[in-house]
């Protein structure tokens, strides 16, 4: 049997194959054996999507918008030859040589960051 959840305080029971009733703190909760598998199935499937999205480095949007990997956890948003930068502002990307640090800080972002950045430009439309 699976380790219980922290939540879980007890198996009430198992009927033939047909559901699991778990104690929980505030209640109980009877589960089909299906709902399980179903569970099982969709955690599987966030994983894989976990795993390919720790592997991309590049996410083309609506509008021409194009989030990119600069670095580790390290993310712009594009616009054409233009960067967004963290006062919302878009710049005129110099070539790397001429990338100063603070250049760099103001327009670096965590992928949360830049995608929520990037989704209020869509929403907005006014990229």
């Amino acid at each position: 049997m699976l380790p219980l959840p922290p939540h879980v305080i007890e198996v009430l029971g198992l009927t033939e194959g047909t559901e699991l009733t778990l104690a929980l703190g505030n209640g109980k909760l009877t589960v089909a054996p299906r709902q399980i598998e179903e569970a099982a199935d969709l955690r599987a499937r966030a994983e894989r999507a976990e795993t390919l999205l720790s592997a991309a480095f590049e996410f083309r949007l609506p509008h021409g918008l194009i989030i990119q990997k600069r670095g580790t956890n390290q993310w712009v948003i594009l616009y054409g030859c233009s960067i967004l930068n963290a006062n919302g502002g878009w710049e005129f990307e110099p070539l790397p040589s001429n990338r100063d640090e603070e250049f760099i800080a103001r327009t670096r972002f965590t992928l949360d960051e830049a995608l929520g950045r990037a989704e209020a430009y869509i929403t907005l439309d006014i990229a």
